[in-house]
C-alpha cells in the first residue's frame, strides 16, 4: 500500500512538510525513513533529472500509475467488442504502437465517446498518425525498424 502513494506522498506531503500519518496507513517511523531517503543528494539529483526529462514531454498521457500494462487487457476487450459489431478497430488501422499511443492520450472521461483530445497538439499528432498509417496501407510508406508509423508521424528521430 505504501509504494502506491510514493508520488503523492512526495509531491503533496513531503515537499510541503505535512504529516500524512493520519490519512494513510503509515507509521511515524515509516514517514521518517521516507523523508530521510528524499534528503540524500543522489535522490535530489535523480529527482531533478527526471523533472527536467518530464518537462520535455509534449504529449501527456492519461494512463495513471499502471501505465500501458494496466490498460492493454481493457483495450483488447474493446477491440474484440468492436470487431463483433463489425465496426472498424483502431488497432487494425494503426498497429499496436499507434493505437496504444492514441488511446493513452484520450482522457478517461472522453474515452467512452470516441477519440476526443483535450490538447490540440495531441489531436494534430493523432491526425498525423492516421495519415501515415493510411500511406502504409496504400503501400506508399514502408516501416523499417526505428522508422515506423508512430515515429514518422510524431517527427521523432
Amino acid at each position: 500500500m505504501f509504494r502506491n502513494y510514493k508520488f503523492e506522498l512526495n509531491s503533496k506531503w513531503a515537499k510541503k512538510r505535512l504529516d500524512p500519518t493520519q490519512r494513510y496507513k503509515i507509521s511515524a517511523s515509516q514517514w521518517t525513513v521516507f523523508l530521510e531517503q528524499r534528503s540524500f543528494d543522489d535522490f535530489k539529483a535523480l529527482s531533478k533529472s527526471k523533472f527536467e526529462l518530464a518537462k520535455r514531454n509534449k504529449y501527456y498521457h492519461h494512463l495513471g500509475i499502471g501505465g500501458y500494462e494496466r490498460k492493454l487487457t481493457q483495450w483488447e476487450q474493446e477491440d474484440e467488442a468492436q470487431r463483433a459489431k463489425g465496426l472498424p478497430v483502431l488497432l487494425d488501422q494503426l498497429g499496436h504502437r499507434g493505437s496504444w499511443w492514441i488511446r493513452a492520450r484520450v482522457p478517461a472521461k472522453k474515452a467512452k465517446s470516441g477519440l476526443s483530445f483535450a490538447d490540440p497538439m495531441v489531436e494534430e499528432a493523432a491526425k498525423n498518425i492516421f495519415k501515415v498509417a493510411a500511406k502504409q496501407q496504400a503501400g506508399e510508406f514502408k516501416p523499417q525498424r526505428e522508422k515506423d508509423v508512430l515515429t514518422v508521424a510524431l517527427g521523432n528521430p
